[in-house]
This record gives structure tokens, C-alpha cells and sequence, in this order.
């Protein structure tokens, strides 16, 4: 939880709300679960693996950082 936190302030710059904390824990958890099941489907979202973390892991906090990254509140529009 406290990873999602602060990738969450990273990417917005400012503190996320309980509730949106958990909706992005649920996404992880659900992407985890998948990429548990499925090694092809991890295997297609990492293709180079960290050292200190399963590919699993990694795909599935790569899922939940695209989620925040593709926000109206990220991206800039002008």
C-alpha cells in the first residue's frame, strides 16, 4: 500500500484519497493474480526483468503505474 502511495504522488503530485487507494490496490491485485496465472501475459508487459523483483511483480506494478500515468490528471493538455 505504501508503494501505491507514493507512485500515486509521484504521478499527481498530491496525496491520494483512501478510496482511491484501494481501487488502485484492487487493480494491482487483479493484475498480479493474472500475471500469476499467466506468465506469457507478464512476460509480454516486462521485458527486462529487475533483479530484486519477480516478473510477475514487476508487470503488475507496471499495469498500476500506467493506470495513473494515463489519467486526465497526468497528462497535460494545452
Amino acid at each position: 500500500e505504501e508503494r501505491c502511495r507514493r507512485m500515486f504522488e509521484l504521478c499527481l503530485s498530491r496525496t491520494p484519497t483512501g478510496h482511491e487507494v484501494e481501487l488502485l490496490m484492487n487493480f494491482y491485485s487483479r493484475e498480479l493474480s493474472r500475471c500469476l496465472s499467466s506468465k506469457d501475459d507478464a512476460s509480454k508487459i516486462v521485458t527486462q526483468p529487475l533483479k530484486d523483483f519477480t516478473i510477475e511483480l514487476q508487470a503488475a506494478w507496471t499495469s498500476a503505474a500506467r493506470v495513473l500515468l494515463n489519467t486526465d490528471e497526468f497528462l497535460t493538455r494545452g
